[in-house]
């Protein structure tokens, strides 16, 4: 499950701050800084004309049922859901971030902040659609790996760096990574949010998986 993330980034990536920089003179937008919700417009990267393009677009398709957002796929299945399948072969799309959050479900709620060890960049698996009303994306979901399994059963697909390229470009391996088992998904860190605010948290450490 990923129902909120970070971007909070400081141009750490040339690249990307360019990449965004033309995606926001090109839409006349400025890119979001803080907690992402559904709903919020963000930036995704995809495949554009042979190279890797940034574009602004809207966390969450719209429902065929007429109301409320879609906003994750669950990775297993989605080549065989019609509202995701055709999206894999020529909507795939990354979402960076600085970061995600989720929730504990059993006894007290607390709140953690998820990110990858060593880089201030977590790039998640997505789909988009372009739309009349503009682009939409979801963030793709699969079993927790060991960061998550005692606060939830379900996390994003995290590209590690070596894979965010091949997951845009190569459709044969973009499948394989939908249905990777969570032993061998990149590690995560770990952080206890006190406060949304605050950047006091207590922060666990985990072994590369």
């Amino acid at each position: 499950m990923c129902g909120r993330y970070e971007w909070a980034w400081k141009k750490q990536s040339y690249e990307l701050s360019s990449l965004i920089g033309l995606a926001e003179k090109r839409q006349g937008l400025t890119a979001p800084s803080g907690e992402i919700f559904p709903s919020d417009t963000a930036p995704i990267l995809r495949m554009q004309g042979g190279e890797i393009q940034a574009d602004f677009m809207t966390w969450g398709f719209l429902s065929p049922k007429g109301s409320g957002l879609i906003i994750n796929a669950r990775s297993e299945t989605a080549d065989e859901r019609p509202m995701f399948c055709r999206r894999l072969s020529a909507g795939r799309c990354a979402v960076p971030s600085t970061g995600f959050y989720e929730w504990s479900h059993s006894g007290t709620k607390i709140k953690y902040r998820f990110r990858r060890p060593g880089t201030e960049l977590l790039y998640m698996a997505g789909l988009y659609d372009l739309t009349e009303t503009g682009g939409r994306f979801v963030i793709l979901t699969t079993a927790a790996g060991e960061a998550m399994l005692d606060v939830h059963d379900r996390q994003p697909v995290v590209l590690r760096a070596d894979e965010l390229a091949r997951w845009l470009t190569d459709e044969t391996y973009a499948l394989s990574l939908l249905h990777r088992d969570a032993a061998h998904e990149p590690a995560l860190t770990r952080e206890q949010m006190d406060d949304p605010k605050s950047e006091d948290y207590e922060q666990l450490r985990l072994p590369f998986l």
